[in-house]
């Protein structure tokens, strides 16, 4: 989860700080998140998501949508 977390913020072009800041909290709590070292919660997911412009599936490449759920373009 820490490694597509890192990939998704790099993608949006935010910086760890920035990232931070949107979500409110710590720049290390992040940066505990992105190296695995905490457990990111299901609030804080979608907190990402929103803040990233992506949706929670985003963070999970191999799971699809289900027949006839709404999915993003990409």
């Amino acid at each position: 989860m820490g490694s597509r977390l890192r990939i998704q913020r790099q993608q949006a072009g935010l910086g760890r700080q920035e990232l931070a800041d949107a979500l409110g909290v710590t720049e290390r709590q992040l940066r505990d998140y992105e190296d695995g070292t905490v457990r990111v919660s299901a609030a804080m997911l979608v907190r990402t998501a929103k803040v990233l412009g992506s949706t929670v599936l985003d963070f999970f490449p191999n799971v699809r949508s289900r027949p006839g759920s709404v999915a993003r373009p990409r």
